[in-house]
């Protein structure tokens, strides 16, 4: 399928797309929720709302907040933010859930949507605590972007069993029995969520995609302009694009990096974050000095010509459920960008995928600096960085476009028409 330009199966009808998530500052939400937006767009949607249902701290950020809502509406919906409570009050994450069903009730009989899609777990459960006193027929969407409960744990947020842990396998297992419709990242996650519900939910697979989409002359001239910026034209350079947060393993990440260079001094490291002081921290202690590395800030919009400067870039996670079920937003950003992928097999869909693709380096989730530094040598080596940046290229292409969104939503709504 060439274009989801071809499908109109979205004219006549309505969608409310409902966060309870901060989506104010820059991050793989915001990224996945352009998707969306974009995608029911293409498919011919009337009308596309987002209920945003955001913390009060976020919400007296105003040039933040009048930033993102200008550009909710650059690609095509009517935005709506309003305040989300403290889990940290009485009650904690359920109470806050509660309340929001409040708010979601309230913007559904106003608007009357044919669809409403929740983006995540807490937003599925006011959903559902909105529907229990409504009498909508709309069809209801949860995309499952991953198993928050078990983010929290590898986050080190709650403990396994702590009464808010178990708030958020009940909140989980709430969303996941009111929805009609489950987007999922990986089929993992599918097994996952289905074992957890008893409702006739229609499973979906959509892993996160790439909301950026650069033709190869304007990605050579970004690679060539970024390497000439930094003064590494000469050089082999490792990439990150990302936070900071352990579970991302950061100090591997740079422990690698010192291996790499120990075996050749040509290599540098360029780190794309949000939280450059807590990067520019890390590196430190492990006394990568500040000639080799580049911390950078920079808008979502100009990852491509930054991350195109690469030759490898890090996505190593540890063994965790939250990884078996995660698609994450960088994987496909990098193959975007034309840049091989060194990424631990916890990730099971997408090492795979560079196995089988020859797009990156597939690492055991135990493997240790040295030895992950000698697969990436081994693969820069053995391969040309104009042919592995081809091959990424259509692997993007080929699963990671925006047709893939269109496909998959063209199945909701068809059922939302009739």
């Amino acid at each position: 399928m060439a274009s989801g330009e071809d499908f109109t199966v979205g004219e006549g009808l309505t969608a409310l797309v409902v966060t309870a998530t901060t989506i104010v500052p820059e991050s793989g939400t915001t990224t996945r929720l352009g998707v969306t937006i974009r995608a029911l767009g293409l498919l011919g949607i009337d009308r596309i709302d987002v209920l945003a249902l955001e913390s009060l701290s976020h919400l007296a950020r105003r040039g933040h907040v009048k930033r993102r809502r200008e550009q909710l509406v650059e690609i095509g919906c009517t935005p709506r933010f309003r305040p989300l409570m403290s889990q940290r009050g009485p009650g904690g994450r359920a109470a806050m859930v509660r309340i929001a069903g409040r708010t979601v009730k309230k913007t559904i009989k106003k608007l009357s949507p044919d669809v409403v899609f929740a983006v995540n777990a807490d937003a599925a459960a006011a959903c559902a605590h909105a529907w229990q006193s409504l009498n909508s027929p709309a069809q209801k969407v949860f995309e499952l972007h991953g198993v928050e409960s078990e983010e929290a744990i590898a986050s080190g947020n709650v403990q396994r069993d702590a009464p808010a842990h178990r708030q958020r396998v009940e909140i989980e297992s709430r969303a996941l029995e009111w929805a009609d419709f489950v987007v999922a990242p990986t089929a993992h996650a599918s097994s996952w969520g289905g074992d957890r519900t008893s409702n006739d939910a229609q499973w979906l697979d959509l892993p996160t995609l790439s909301d950026i989409a650069i033709d190869d002359d304007q990605l050579r001239r970004d690679r060539q302009f970024t390497r000439t910026r930094l003064g590494w034209n000469k050089n082999r350079i490792a990439l990150y694009v990302g936070g900071m947060s352990p579970w991302q393993q950061p100090d591997l990440m740079m422990k690698t990096f010192s291996s790499l260079y120990k075996t050749d001094d040509s290599w540098r490291l360029l780190v794309a974050t949000q939280d450059a002081d807590s990067a520019a921290r890390i590196a430190a202690s492990h006394a990568i000095p500040e000639a080799l590395v580049a911390i950078e800030t920079h808008p979502h919009a100009k990852i491509a010509e930054i991350a195109s400067a690469g030759d490898i870039a890090f996505l190593l996670r540890k063994p965790h459920l939250m990884n078996l079920c995660a698609s994450p937003t960088k994987f496909a950003e990098y193959l975007e960008a034309g840049v091989p992928v060194a990424i631990s097999n916890s990730l099971p869909t997408f090492s795979a995928l560079c196995r089988s693709g020859r797009v990156g380096v597939e690492i055991q989730a135990n493997a240790g600096p040295q030895e992950i530094a000698n697969e990436i040598a081994s693969f820069v080596d053995g391969n040309s960085r104009a042919g592995s940046s081809q091959l990424c290229r259509q692997e993007s292409k080929d699963k990671f476009r925006m047709d893939r969104a269109v496909e998959t939503y063209n199945q909701i709504l068809e059922r939302a028409a009739r």
